[in-house]
């Protein structure tokens, strides 16, 4: 796990918000602070959709977050900032297969509870936090390491500065 301090608020932002840069991830949950407080939960009520609308979902437990991203964006856009926010994020489980493949990491898929980029703003500080989640206990620290240099290289990519 590591904490990274993004420290162009603009740039972090737009990504997070207006652009389909993290698309690909999935919505845990958002919490949004501005005149109230905003929760959202990432889980897929699967009652409210058709069997076809469920086939569609790229996951059955959880919410694409380019399916939220314009909501959590139309509680924090206006004239003052949020107060706080954060929006947890998880890999999909076939990105999660995909990484673990193409860096041949000792870890089997059911062995792995989710890999998790979470951001957190408060008091005009944006950091971006790294999260490895295992069912099982392991010493090995190799997926741990991949996900913190995988979300390095995502912020790089994407040309958001960050400071250790």
């Amino acid at each position: 796990m590591i904490g990274l301090r993004l420290p162009d608020l603009k740039t972090a932002t737009a990504h997070i918000f207006t652009r389909p840069s993290l698309d690909y991830f999935l919505l845990k949950e958002a919490v949004v602070v501005t005149s109230n407080v905003f929760t959202i939960d990432g889980a897929v009520k699967k009652d409210y959709f058709s069997k076809e609308e469920l086939e569609e979902l790229r996951d059955p437990e959880w919410m694409e977050w380019k399916l939220l991203r314009p909501v959590c964006f139309s509680l924090i856009k206006g004239k003052k900032l949020p107060l706080s926010f954060q929006i947890a994020l998880a890999l999909s489980r076939d990105n999660i297969d995909r990484l673990i493949r193409q860096n041949q990491v000792p870890f089997r898929m059911e062995e792995i509870g989710g890999l998790y980029l979470n951001f957190r703003y408060e008091k005009n500080v944006l950091t971006a936090i790294s999260a490895t989640s295992l069912k099982t206990f392991s010493m090995d620290k190799s997926l741990e390491q991949l996900w913190d240099d995988t979300v390095k290289k995502l912020l790089h990519q994407l040309e958001i500065p960050f400071e250790e």
